[in-house]
């Protein structure tokens, strides 16, 4: 199986966009490949419950895969995601909104560099978004 698929303070796992939309105190967490992670969460999930499953998220990071992580932030600048990891990337996109395409190949050649640096490297890509209907057609998450 290619997608690993795994969400925080479920005990389930789904890859049903709608019990995500259904359940806004989870983070979901995906292993794309290997080397690539998912963190989407929407931003109806309470700020503490966020906050408690993200460094249940770095914990578990740190112990698999130690410094050779980045993160990249695909939503708005987020402090506490900043504060708890060595290595974030920011992009500042913005909610619901499209990123132009100058912003999209200058983060896709980050991950490029980043993942032929050492091949230890893990991209973990993290989305924090309001979770809609029509959402999943613009979450910068998907790219």
């Amino acid at each position: 199986q290619l997608i690993r698929h795994t969400q925080i303070n479920a005990l389930q796992t789904s890859t049903d966009l709608e019990s995500v939309m259904e359940e806004p105190q989870r983070i979901d967490l995906t292993y794309i490949t290997e080397r690539i992670i998912t963190i989407f969460c929407p931003l109806e999930c309470p700020e503490e419950i966020y906050v408690q499953n993200l460094e249940e998220i770095i914990h578990m990071l740190q112990s698999k895969h130690g410094h050779h992580y980045m993160v990249i932030n695909l939503s708005q600048k987020h402090e506490t995601l900043t504060r708890m990891n060595h290595k974030v990337l920011d992009t500042g996109w913005l909610d619901l909104r499209a990123p132009d395409l100058e912003q999209i190949f200058s983060v896709c050649t980050t991950m490029k560099n980043w993942l032929q640096t050492h091949p230890k490297h893990v991209l973990v890509l993290h989305c924090r978004v309001h979770v809609t209907d029509s959402s999943a057609q613009n979450d910068p998450c998907t790219i």
